[in-house]
Formats: structure tokens, C-alpha cells, sequence
């Protein structure tokens, strides 16, 4: 009934009337919109998979006066087994003789005993090494086919080797450290001076390396019978999308 009284109304009304109601009608709507978007998009960031239940406390119910908390120590309990880093058989050896009495300055001291400590460094000049490759130009006597010598070791273009194209991709992919970062640290690190657009073309290379293995895998996955997901979230223009 009540709709059969709204369609009545309609009709009493003019064509300007229903217009002005259907244009005002289409910009609430658009504004709703936007607004349902903005929250979805706060929303993502304490709701998805990437995110602990422990980092939004402050969406956690408190817990209730009638439930007993036993207090105890923090840490681990009382005879917990220790983790400790196991120390390794090494030849290399420092001995730090003593000077003098930290408190007094006196040099008259005498040795009462000794303390292993065992320190794990990384040698403090570490410079790339370059490296003439000098490859075969052969020709098939089977075929007339030309072709250039190569191994698993030496990439067929570009002036860096395998070692570094992995250290450049560990630092932008998994460290995420972006391209002038990147040079920075490898200057620092390596005394290595590269521009970030020869990051980029490093990268760049890397993905062409793997581009058949990566099809082939895409091929494996859409001709599975059974498939699993994966709730890791990517960008996609600012926004957080899954597969």
C-alpha cells in the first residue's frame, strides 16, 4: 500500500520536479560512495591478513573483572633451555693485554685469568673484482649456426655478474630499499659506485633472466586442478589488493 502511494505521488509531480529529485538523488548517492570507499580504505589498515590481532589493541575487548589473571615473572620460565648462538672452530685468534686499571690509571696490575669471547666480523674492505670474459665465437658444422660460448656462472649481457644482481635484488626486494638507497649502500658497503637508473637496468635484466621460468610456472598454475590462495596483499595504485 505504501508503495502504491509513493508511485501516486510521483505522478502529481512535474517532469522538471522528478529530474531535479533523480539529479539530487544520483550526487547523495555518488557522496555515499566516496565516503564507503574512505572507510574501506581505513578499515585495511587494522582488518588484513598482513596484520596481527596484537597491533590493534585498541579494537581488542577489555578483558572482564571476574576473570583471574594469575600474575607470574616475565620471561622464560625456570629451567628453560637456552637458545645460545653454538661458537665455531676457528684459527683466527686476538689477544687484548691489559694496560692499565680502568679506575685508578695505575699500570701495576697482575693477570688473574682469562675470558673466551667469540665475535662473528665481516671484513671491513670489501671491494668488487673485475673480471675479463673472454667467450668462444662458434659455429655449428651441423646447422651454420652462430653462436657464443657460455656457462651458468656469466650472464650474456651487461657489465655485472650474477653475485651482485642478487645483492641488488635482496636490497630492493626484500630489504625494500629504493633505488638511490640502494646505490648509496652499495657505495658504502662495496666502495661500488653505480647510478639508480643502472639499479634499475640490473633489475630490469634480473626480471628478463626469469621471464621463461615465470611463464612456465603461470602455465602450470592455470592448467592445475586444484589451486591455493595466497592472502599476501599488493599496491595497486595506493590501495591494497588481493589475489
Amino acid at each position: 500500500m505504501k508503495a502504491y502511494c509513493e508511485k501516486q505521488d510521483l505522478k502529481k509531480k512535474s517532469k522538471g520536479d522528478l529530474v531535479d529529485e533523480l539529479y539530487d538523488s544520483l550526487i547523495e548517492n555518488d557522496k555515499l560512495k566516496k565516503e564507503k570507499e574512505a572507510l574501506e580504505k581505513e578499515l585495511r589498515k587494522y582488518k588484513n591478513p598482513n596484520t596481527p590481532p596484537s597491533a590493534n589493541q585498541h579494537l581488542k575487548s577489555a578483558y572482564s573483572k571476574t576473570i583471574e589473571v594469575k600474575h607470574h615473572k616475565r620471561g622464560a620460565p625456570f629451567d628453560h633451555p637456552g637458545t645460545n648462538r653454538a661458537k665455531k672452530e676457528t684459527p683466527n685468534e686476538r689477544h687484548i693485554f691489559g694496560e692499565e686499571c680502568p679506575n685508578c690509571q695505575s699500570k701495576r696490575f697482575e693477570v688473574i685469568g682469562q675470558k673466551l669471547q667469540q665475535q662473528e666480523e665481516i671484513p671491513p674492505d670489501i671491494q668488487p673484482e673485475a673480471v675479463n670474459i673472454i667467450r668462444d665465437i662458434c659455429q655449428c658444422s651441423k646447422c651454420h649456426l652462430k653462436f657464443l660460448a657460455r656457462d651458468d656462472q656469466t650472464p650474456l649481457q651487461g657489465k655485472f655478474g650474477i653475485n651482485l644482481i642478487v645483492l641488488v635484488i635482496f636490497l630492493k626486494f626484500i630489504v625494500r630499499g629504493v633505488l638511490r638507497k640502494t646505490t648509496r649502500f652499495l657505495e658504502a658497503s662495496f666502495a661500488l659506485k653505480l647510478a639508480p637508473a643502472s639499479v634499475q637496468a640490473i633489475i630490469e635484466r634480473a626480471a628478463q633472466a626469469g621471464e621463461k621460468e615465470y611463464d612456465t610456472l603461470k602455465q602450470k598454475i592455470r592448467g592445475a586442478k586444484l589451486l591455493y590462495i595466497d592472502e599476501t596483499s599488493f599496491s595497486v595504485l595506493g590501495k591494497n589488493w588481493w589475489v
